[in-house]
């Protein structure tokens, strides 16, 4: 086949379009935990609540809740993954062959976020939040009241389950007022489905009376925690407003390098396609979460 540029333009935007498809067809999950945050720099600085206020009766003047009370910065990172299309596939017409490739192009870009997501929520034991502790840790500050947590070591299991509920769902602001969380989803490895299906979906327990956790949260099994023990109380209950932030800088865009003048067809004899963006992961408040390591006995 003679390699003119209207090949070598029709082939380029068949990849991109199957680039797209792949891109489409992702289910991800990343959605569940983490609410999506624009960037328009380098990184963001987040203002957050020392904790979650709530209303108040009006008397006298406003009590003002200093929005600016943290420093939290969440700073982007570029990721690209690229692939090559050999030149003489272009001239034996033999590009039939990439439609998979390209597809899986746009697959692992969409999939990208979740790739970030989970592992983030697997190290919020050893990484810090808005507030200098541990996303989950057992000292978080809270003004006057007593320091809480939201962490536990233990396996799951329904008397630990019920404790983190609790933990949650006892949880005060800084002036003594309950925060009304009320944990939606247990978040949990492949190792605990039969222990979570047991504590969440069946209607007896061990011995037979009701059980009263049925339904209680939406248990999510995930795939990035396949190696750990780990499981995670969530109140997903504020569309606006979730345990993770995923920051976006720039969407993923396919880029190319396709002209017969560039040096990777002049010397390696490769069309050179990618995808590339600019994002980051962090924490939101604290409050809305519960991580046990899992580690210890049930």
């Amino acid at each position: 086949m003679l390699l003119s540029k209207q090949v070598i333009d029709e082939a380029s935007e068949g990849f991109r379009l199957l680039f797209q498809q792949g891109l489409d067809s992702v289910k991800a999950m990343w959605q569940t935990a983490a609410m999506e945050s624009p960037s328009t720099g380098d990184s963001e600085t987040y203002g957050w609540l020392k904790s979650l206020p709530g209303m108040r009766e009006w008397l006298g003047d406003r009590v003002v809740n200093n929005l600016a009370a943290s420093d939290y910065n969440i700073k982007n990172r570029d990721y690209e993954l690229t692939v090559s299309v050999p030149r003489n596939a272009f001239e034996d017409d033999k590009l039939g062959v990439f439609r998979a490739p390209f597809l899986g192009l746009g697959d692992s870009v969409g999939r990208s976020p979740d790739e970030l997501v989970w592992p983030h929520l697997l190290a919020g034991f050893t990484t810090l939040c808005h507030d200098g502790k541990y996303m989950f840790a057992t000292d978080h500050p809270n003004g006057k009241q007593t320091a809480w947590s939201n962490k536990g070591t233990k396996k799951i299991s329904q008397t630990n389950f019920e404790a983190a509920y609790v933990a949650m769902s006892t949880l005060v602001n800084e002036n003594g007022k309950p925060l009304a969380i009320k944990p939606t989803h247990l978040f949990h490895g492949p190792t605990d489905r039969s222990t979570v299906f047991a504590i969440v979906k069946s209607t007896k327990l061990d011995d037979l009376t009701d059980n009263p956790n049925l339904n209680l949260v939406e248990p999510v099994e995930i795939p990035w925690f396949a190696a750990s023990r780990a499981w995670f109380l969530a109140d997903l209950s504020r569309p606006y407003l979730k345990p993770i932030i995923l920051q976006r800088r720039k969407a993923p865009q396919f880029v190319m390098k396709n002209s017969v003048t560039d040096d990777n067809v002049f010397f390696q004899k490769e069309f050179i396609y990618g995808a590339d963006d600019r994002k980051a992961v962090g924490w939101s408040l604290p409050q809305l979460a519960y991580g046990s390591t899992g580690v210890d006995a049930a």
